[in-house]
């Protein structure tokens, strides 16, 4: 491996780790994420708690900077790195905006970054996996947001080989659900311990968070 991956790899995770909604919030807003709404340190909470317009910013730094400029700067348009190395890279950013080395290891679930990998990773791929979502929230009686997002990142793989990608690009695509999936499942995990059950590991899956109610969710007391 060159000094040029290397330095590569080592900005990517940098970067994906650089906690954008909780800075946005805290330095612009004078908003503690970990202390309001649903405590995520991500856009989605920071949206809750200012606007949508507020948020932009956040959304444009994960989706392209921490997401799409990683894998891009790997491409034959720029430096034609090995894609071991693409992959490398798009995965320690994801993590490391899932699990931010600025932040104890907190973070956000890592929608807006993955959304920037795909696009990265073909375009195709990513007007299907949001089309999906767009369907599925706009026309179906379920309005729930986290749902469509998760039922579209389970199916990631199977988009790539409807596509025809390469073997290498559904792998990737394989672990970059498995990333998502794991912080939906392990970040709600608080002092007040609820205990575990397949129930709430369902709850968790598919709609980010341990109880049915988003409301009571969003406005529960944490010791």
């Amino acid at each position: 491996m060159d000094i040029t991956s290397i330095i590569i790899i080592i900005f990517s995770f940098l970067i994906g780790s650089f906690p954008s909604a909780y800075f946005f919030g805290k330095k612009i807003n004078k908003i503690d994420l970990t202390n309001k709404g649903s405590r995520n340190v991500g856009v989605s909470n920071l949206t809750q708690n200012t606007s949508i317009f507020m948020s932009l910013p956040v959304i444009f730094f994960d989706l392209i900077i921490k997401g799409f400029l990683p894998i891009f700067i790997c491409s034959d348009s720029i430096l034609s790195l090995d894609l071991n190395i693409k992959i490398l890279c798009g995965m320690l950013s994801l993590i490391g905006h899932n699990w931010s080395i600025f932040l104890n290891f907190k973070g956000g679930r890592g929608i807006a970054t993955l959304v920037g990998i795909i696009l990265a990773i073909d375009y195709n791929l990513f007007v299907l996996f949001t089309g999906i979502i767009s369907i599925g929230y706009l026309f179906s009686p379920i309005k729930d947001a986290a749902l469509w997002w998760i039922i579209s990142i389970l199916c990631i793989p199977i988009y790539t080989i409807f596509l025809n990608l390469s073997v290498e690009v559904t792998i990737f695509t394989m672990m970059l659900s498995f990333v998502i999936i794991l912080k939906r499942l392990v970040s709600n995990n608080e002092k007040n311990k609820t205990k575990l059950s397949l129930n709430l590991l369902l709850l968790r899956l598919f709609f980010d968070r341990d109880i049915y109610d988003r409301k009571k969710w969003i406005n529960r007391d944490i010791e």
